[in-house]
């Protein structure tokens, strides 16, 4: 009597749990008929316990989310696992909201499945607020490729004139007044290259192509290419993998990509020895990881992160050219591609650039 007395408390403390829970609880039968909801569900959805009681869920489909979704659901669940996804669901009274739902399955003694437990989160409000968010950044995005477009025409003109200037007055100039030249002209060339890197960092989103195979192969090469003089200059040597991969990607932006990290690895490279650039490449589940690893000046591990951010430079522009863009621009085009970047770096002796694309 004692023990039964004691199962009961405990049934009640777990039901009283289930039904002030937060969150939306909802039991079906194995067929997707609901047997239990609790009084958050009829909160959120607008029906009543006694109208959700052998309904399906997909009372509340608000036809916005693709077929697939509702198929890979049913897929992973009658196969036994767990599903955890978002559904974009329409209350009783028409309303549209978004929830986070992760649905379980319920096995009995003989390892069969009886029933499925779906616990829901409301997160309407957030999907808000990062909607709001992603069209803040487009507009900002918007605003730095205009303003970038727009100043590129005075610094041309700033240039043109001092250059028509300094020609004009070749011989005449004492050494002061060379000198002032000579800073002007290396002024407008940096902010020249400021304004490019700035407009290609805003339209990484925005005017990014889709993602597509492309051959790695050819993307390293062409980016090899582009730097065949720093490349000859420096005595850089390379060592690369005999296989490169078929990735998806934006071929302009991987070139890009690939083009500013072994430029970074001949820019900084230690004064005493040639650079030296090693590529590797291995697949890891769906993804390709790529490290790029230089022989150069390394890097302080507390800047790690920093790099990463725009307009941050650790060395002045006197002693490496350069806008503090470029590595900016590799993590956003990263990204952009459903991967992530890092680094390992010991001073004095080199950095290797991690990197992972999706495969194709």
């Amino acid at each position: 009597m004692t023990q039964r007395l004691a199962l009961e408390a405990e049934l009640r403390k777990f039901l009283t749990a289930i039904e002030q829970n937060p969150s939306s609880v909802v039991i079906t039968d194995c067929k997707g008929a609901i047997e239990y909801v609790n009084s958050r569900f009829t909160e959120v959805t607008g029906y009543s316990i006694k109208e959700a009681i052998g309904q399906n869920p997909r009372i509340l489909k608000s036809g916005t989310m693709p077929q697939f979704t509702y198929e890979e659901l049913w897929y992973t669940i009658l196969s036994g696992k767990v599903w955890r996804g978002e559904l974009h669901n329409k209350a009783k009274d028409g309303t549209l909201f978004w929830e986070s739902i992760s649905i379980s399955p319920l096995r009995n003694s003989a390892n069969k499945i009886t029933h499925f437990v779906a616990v829901k989160e409301n997160i309407s409000s957030r999907k808000q607020i990062e909607a709001a968010l992603m069209e803040s950044n487009k507009e900002l995005q918007r605003f730095v490729y205009t303003i970038s477009h727009d100043l590129q025409e005075p610094v041309r003109t700033i240039t043109s004139f001092a250059n028509l200037l300094a020609q004009r007055n070749q011989g005449k100039f004492d050494g002061e007044s060379q000198e002032f030249m000579e800073f002007i002209t290396d002024g407008t060339q940096h902010m020249s290259c400021m304004i490019r890197d700035l407009v290609d960092f805003s339209r990484i989103n925005t005017k990014g192509k889709h993602l597509l195979p492309v051959n790695s192969y050819e993307i390293i090469h062409v980016a090899i290419e582009n730097l065949v003089l720093a490349i000859e200059e420096s005595k850089t040597t390379m060592t690369m993998p005999d296989e490169w991969p078929i990735v998806l990607g934006d071929r302009g932006q991987l070139i890009h990509l690939f083009q500013n990290i072994l430029s970074n690895a001949i820019k900084y490279r230690n004064k005493t020895q040639a650079p030296r650039i090693n590529i590797r490449v291995q697949k890891l589940k769906k993804l390709w990881h790529f490290a790029v690893q230089d022989n150069g000046i390394g890097i302080e591990s507390r800047f790690f992160e920093k790099i990463f951010a725009i307009f941050q430079r650790l060395h002045d522009v006197e002693e490496y050219e350069g806008t503090g863009i470029g590595l900016a621009l590799c993590k956003r085009i990263v990204e952009r591609h459903g991967g992530t970047i890092w680094l390992e770096s010991t001073v004095g002796q080199g950095t290797t650039f991690f990197f992972t694309l999706m495969a194709a």
